[in-house]
């Protein structure tokens, strides 16, 4: 971009220019860093140009052979007659091929194939349920108008002993050895109780950035305040729409191809736009992608794809527990406090980092400017027991958009206040701040899973998820 001018011509040049002129700088067209810009965008134009000079060509040479055409046309003939003549026939005939064309178009195939086989299955399982109870209807009725129960034969259930406030939810019971292929076949209607948990996972990692990005297949989260904060810097991705829980007709969405490349632009993007250099230059392209109503070849070829770009891919599994409030929180031995201010975030967050383990990774740099935001923002409720200072601590999430659904972000024990009932006791405070039928939800680990059974949650699904990291 720049050339040195020979000596001859600078001593020459100095005769006809004024002193202190000089003329090499006049010799740079473009500088060091405009030069590398052009050739990285040149090379993005040229691998958009050639991908798709090799999409016209694969299109061109995939064509349906002449005599194939001749023999559609004489065998059809008398149809294509028929439907030309008939009104009928010829407005269902354009409908459909429109159809076609609409779906071809925008790729739905897939979506409107699993749309219709999922209600192929409902209104099978519909009217098995209506054919089994009319052959039960007969038989067993006239039986036991034959034969009355005498008043001996009655007994009444004991009750459990269960909590009154953390009894289970009767709706959708879902067994936990549920296997993921039968979830996969519903797979075009969501489940309730995966809607719902994920749009309060999702609700609240909006509540807790700075700002958020739609995109088709997701949400980005970006924090410039908080750059190390990690979920709240990163795209999170569903392949559905999960911003209106109440209405569970989601279809999921193919994954869009070059996924991984798209992450990387969406990154590049909000660089170029952001005012914060270091924000720029600490936050790196991370995404959560949920595989959870994705079969395994899905999953695995997302995450090669991923791999093959340079991202490193962690997948996990959680247990997602549910419970329906039904009354108010028994009496407990710890008093529990509800936080607010700017006063009780050092103690919160000395609690949070030594309960968590986040002293011993040191990795704590991000964990007072989120507590901040959750300690004043009016979605979050934040309940701890003091004990000489806070030694157990729990965040819930109540959404503005879904009143009737909370969810258990946080619960965190001191290491020496462990097995003491503190977390109990936290739980059933929270769950008896909310009405009563409010659903809360939570993603426990699989060892976690037997502590909030005795508390009256239910286990109604897991999901499986793949963090995926651009390192540096």
């Amino acid at each position: 971009a720049s050339r040195v001018l020979p000596a001859p011509l600078a001593s020459a040049a100095g005769a006809f220019f004024p002193q202190g002129f000089d003329a090499e700088k006049t010799l740079t067209l473009v500088a060091p860093a405009r030069a590398r810009e052009l050739g990285k965008r040149f090379a993005r134009e040229a691998d958009a140009l050639y991908l798709e000079a090799k999409r016209a060509m694969v299109a061109t040479q995939n064509r349906v052979p002449a005599w194939v055409l001749a023999l559609l046309v004489v065998l059809g003939w008398n149809e294509a007659m028929a439907i030309l003549f008939n009104p009928l026939y010829l407005v269902l005939t354009a409908l459909l091929v429109g159809s076609a064309f609409v779906l071809h178009s925008l790729r739905l195939w897939g979506p409107a194939l699993r749309a219709v086989s999922g209600l192929a299955s409902v209104a099978n399982d519909h009217v098995h349920e209506l054919l089994v109870e009319a052959v039960n209807r007969t038989e067993p009725a006239r039986a036991a108008r034959r034969e009355p129960r005498a008043a001996d034969d009655i007994e009444l259930e004991a009750l459990g002993d269960e909590s009154p406030v953390l009894s289970a939810s009767g709706e959708e019971r879902s067994s936990a050895s549920s296997s993921k292929s039968q979830l996969h076949a519903s797979r075009s209607i969501l489940p309730a109780w995966y809607a719902e948990s994920r749009f309060l996972f999702s609700e609240a990692l909006r509540a807790t950035s700075d700002s958020t990005d739609s995109f088709v297949f997701g949400r980005m989260f970006k924090t410039p305040s908080n750059p190390t904060y990690r979920q709240g810097n990163l795209v999170y991705i569903t392949f559905c729409h999960l911003e209106f829980p109440w209405d569970c007709n989601g279809v999921l969405a193919d994954p869009p191809k070059q996924l991984a490349a798209i992450i990387k632009r969406a990154y590049s993007y909000g660089r170029q736009q952001n005012e914060h250099s270091d924000y720029e230059r600490r936050v790196r392209p991370r995404c959560l992608v949920d595989c959870t109503l994705k079969d395994h070849e899905s999953t695995d070829a997302i995450v090669r794809e991923f791999v093959g770009d340079g991202f490193t891919c962690t997948r996990s599994h959680d247990a997602v527990m549910r419970l329906a409030v039904a009354g108010s929180a028994p009496s407990s031995v710890f008093a529990v406090s509800r936080l607010a201010g700017p006063d009780e975030l050092p103690g919160l967050v000395a609690c949070a980092a030594r309960s968590l383990g986040y002293d011993q990774a040191n990795d704590t740099e991000w964990l007072a400017p989120k507590l901040r935001v959750q300690l004043e923002h009016p979605e979050f409720s934040v309940f701890a027991i003091r004990d000489s200072g806070i030694c157990a601590f729990l965040v819930l999430f109540v959404s503005d958009k879904a009143r009737d659904l909370a969810l258990v972000q946080v619960v965190g024990t001191l290491p020496e206040c462990r097995r003491r009932g503190m977390a109990t006791c936290l739980l059933q405070h929270a769950a008896g701040s909310l009405p009563s039928g409010t659903k809360v939800y939570l993603d426990a680990e699989k060892h976690m899973q037997g502590f909030y059974e005795r508390l009256g949650f239910e286990l109604v699904g897991n999901v499986e998820s793949v963090e995926c990291v651009l390192p540096e």
